[in-house]
């Protein structure tokens, strides 16, 4: 899935420089845009970076609604345009995304104020739109104009997550890394150099996390595991000879889907509310047991008792980490 990130506010933009890190090669982002405020730090390689003031925020929303993007181009003349190359070159240009991911930083001005006509001018295009909001649990600090426009919601409750010292979730230096590791497990799914033996496509993305606007949360979780020459760190899957266990290997799936399945989810939910759900495995290759993924994907299936799941696998070489992520999509926030 081709994924294009917005990023606005502060905490937004940082997700975007902790997701522009974490991709590397994997063809899955079309490209990423940072609006926020000028006193955020710089960002990372490959983050187009617009500040604006505090002063500009009301008439850069104004903007949006007028369909004039960071006041010079359409956002999909932007995306055309962003490798150097158009039509009038005599160049075709890269492939639209197949998704767009605006993570809103809803504790800052441009967060809320800029979130929903932002939304809503890519509303009008046939391209899916999904708002990442960074709020509390019952996500208070949401526009409602922005919750509206957006095809799917995934709620981040940031008193869950930010570290008690930090004021904002720009201020954690952890919180950005976190929740990049979920957004990259949700919608980035190719690897260059190896099939899945399952595939995730866009289309079961847009399948899972529906156009109606419906609420989504994300658990995620990470097992490493020890290498052949050094058991001293992570579970242990190799017998004496240096042999993968099976037994040992089967029991890591289980676990990292367990803990995925039953940990924290980025919003929690009341249980029994998932109407439709996305379980995605990965790791290396060699350690994705068809078998035992499968058994996993069972103990999903009778968990979540949801409408529809889809999901499959991420082979990604040379990591020593299993992880696995569960996508709750239909949910209801805990505590309403």
């Amino acid at each position: 899935m081709r994924v294009h990130f917005v990023g606005l506010g502060a905490g937004g933009c940082r997700i975007l420089d902790a997701l522009s890190g974490r991709v590397g090669d994997w063809r899955c982002v079309a490209g990423a845009v940072g609006v926020c405020f000028p006193d955020v730090a710089p960002p990372a390689a490959g983050v187009d970076r617009h500040t604006v003031t505090r002063r500009e925020v009301t008439d850069f929303a104004g903007g949006l609604e007028r369909r004039d993007l960071l006041g010079d181009a359409s956002y999909f003349d932007r995306l055309r345009a962003r490798d150097g190359t158009t039509i009038a070159d005599g160049v075709e240009p890269s492939a639209p995304p197949e998704g767009i991911v605006v993570v809103a930083d809803c504790t800052t001005r441009v967060g809320t104020v800029v979130a929903g006509p932002l939304l809503a001018h890519l509303g009008a295009h046939d391209t899916p739109v999904y708002l990442v909001a960074l709020s509390d649990r019952t996500l208070s600090h949401v526009s409602q104009t922005a919750r509206q426009a957006a095809d799917a919601t995934i709620g981040i409750d940031i008193d869950a997550w930010i570290d008690a010292a930090a004021e904002t979730p720009a201020d954690d230096p952890q919180f950005p890394d976190t929740i990049a590791t979920r957004l990259q497990a949700t919608f980035c799914h190719v690897s260059p150099t190896h099939h899945p033996q399952r595939v995730i496509d866009a289309g079961d993305v847009k399948r899972v996390l529906g156009t109606e606007g419906a609420l989504v949360s994300v658990g995620y979780a990470e097992e490493q595991l020890a290498n052949a020459s050094s058991s001293l760190f992570g579970l242990d899957v190799f017998d004496s000879t240096g042999e993968y266990d099976v037994a040992e290997l089967s029991h890591a799936i289980q676990t990292v889907t367990r803990k995925a399945l039953h940990g924290s989810q980025t919003l929690p939910t009341q249980t029994q509310t998932c109407r439709r759900g996305l379980f995605v495995i990965g790791g290396p290759p060699e350690w994705l047991l068809h078998t035992q993924v499968t058994e996993s994907r069972g103990d999903v299936v009778e968990t979540l008792d949801a409408d529809l799941l889809l999901g499959g696998d991420v082979p990604v070489v040379g990591s020593d980490r299993l992880f696995a992520a569960i996508v709750r999509a239909g949910v209801v926030p805990d505590g309403e």
